[in-house]
């Protein structure tokens, strides 16, 4: 089964893609220039992604409150052209709050960055630098396959 984990930004959107606790791929996808061109040219990144590793389950990081309202609209934008990239691709779809993904990860939903990216470098047993946004979606990743994992157990019953 492999997952796929995004962490969405208009400047740099972190993608992660896990096979069991292996990563198969993981990067950042970046481009300059207005609304419409960052969001197509990671819908169409992302696209390459899906059509190179064929992922079964996707996660995508939700918006969060707190944010100033121009970049919540401007995320919300990027967040529905990448569900509808993703329904396009007939991928299941998983939304999770930064607090869920944070309490997978770590057991504390308050988790900082630093923390997370600590213990995902621990859990997949990673001894090379990942860059804030890549770490944030494999979290994604790995929060996705431990509820995959946990409902797959539970459906022998």
């Amino acid at each position: 089964m492999r997952f796929l984990g995004i962490d969405p930004g208009l400047v740099r959107t972190g993608y992660a893609i896990l096979n069991d606790k292996k990563i198969i791929d993981s990067g950042v996808i970046t481009k300059e220039g207005d609304l419409i061109e960052k969001i197509h040219s990671i819908t169409e990144g992302l696209r390459r992604i899906i059509t190179t590793f064929k992922p079964d389950l996707v996660g995508v990081e939700t918006t969060f409150y707190g944010k100033n309202p121009k970049t919540l609209i401007r995320s919300a934008q990027l967040i529905g052209a990448i569900f509808y990239l993703l329904k396009d691709e007939d991928l299941e779809i998983i939304q999770l709050q930064p607090t869920m993904v944070k309490k997978a990860i770590t057991g504390q939903g308050r988790a900082s960055k630093q923390q997370i990216a600590y213990m995902v470098k621990k859990i997949l047993n990673i001894n090379f630098t990942l860059q804030p946004d890549e770490a944030d979606a494999l979290a994604v990743a790995l929060a996705i396959k431990f509820h995959y994992d946990r409902w797959d157990q539970r459906k022998d019953y």
